[in-house]
């Protein structure tokens, strides 16, 4: 097991056309004066059975609670994560564990979370979590010398049927049908203290959004009718 993460960051996203990220790509790329890193991900986001998370942060949106597991496809990294966001800020726990591990926590088998950091531990500790909502995007990470500043661009953002519990611990899936495709692109900027001019001056000229992929995920699910808690 890794040595568990946790980011202190403020968050700021916008919406791009599909048309507009070549240009886009180029600009952010002169700023840190890296290449992009390109991965494909699949997300998995666990909420109650009465969906107590996804109806506080309909309420709260700037005051929310999200926790998820995120495959890697391009590497085989695989993340448990924990997102508690408070206005502009974002603090996150990520520990690496594998999908046997999460499907020992779904099934109520694993016992043993003295591996998993703190905050998380008190999650599952507390709640029966499950399958709720998924999501697969392919995306562009940006760093710069500070970990904690980054710019990500995700594209073919595509919402899918979250698994049964069944289908998670039996067969370690984590994303069935798919349910709906974006149209559009979300560039996400963090930081730990605020970005530098240079890259100020590439967000001016974008569309500032209010986008959650939790929030969208159990929406499209809830709305399409085929949840499968």
């Amino acid at each position: 097991m890794e040595k568990a993460e946790f980011f202190i960051r403020k968050e700021r996203k916008f919406r791009l056309a599909p048309s507009a990220l070549m240009e886009v790509e180029k600009a952010v790329a002169k700023v840190f004066k890296v290449t992009a890193v390109e991965s494909s991900m699949e997300t998995l986001y666990f909420d109650t059975e009465e969906h107590g998370f996804y109806n506080s942060c309909v309420k709260h949106p700037r005051e929310s609670v999200k926790i998820r597991f995120r495959r890697y496809t391009t590497t085989g990294d695989q993340f448990l994560e924990l997102k508690k966001r408070k206005g502009l800020e974002t603090r996150k726990w990520r520990v690496a564990v594998g999908i046997e591990k999460l499907a020992g926590l779904m099934s109520g088998v694993e016992t043993d979370l003295s591996d998993i950091v703190e905050p998380i531990r008190v999650v599952f500790r507390e709640y029966r979590l499950l399958p709720v909502g998924a999501v697969s995007c392919v995306r562009l990470s940006y760093e710069s010398g500070d970990p904690l500043v980054r710019v990500t661009i995700d594209s073919e953002i595509i919402y899918h049927r979250p698994p049964s519990v069944w289908e998670l611990t039996e067969k370690g899936n984590l994303l069935g049908e798919v349910l709906l495709k974006e149209d559009f692109v979300v560039l996400e900027a963090k930081s730990s203290d605020g970005v530098s001019m240079l890259l100020r001056r590439v967000l001016s000229g974008l569309e500032r959004i209010e986008y959650s992929k939790f929030l969208r995920a159990v929406g499209v699910t809830l709305d399409g009718k085929t949840g499968s808690i």
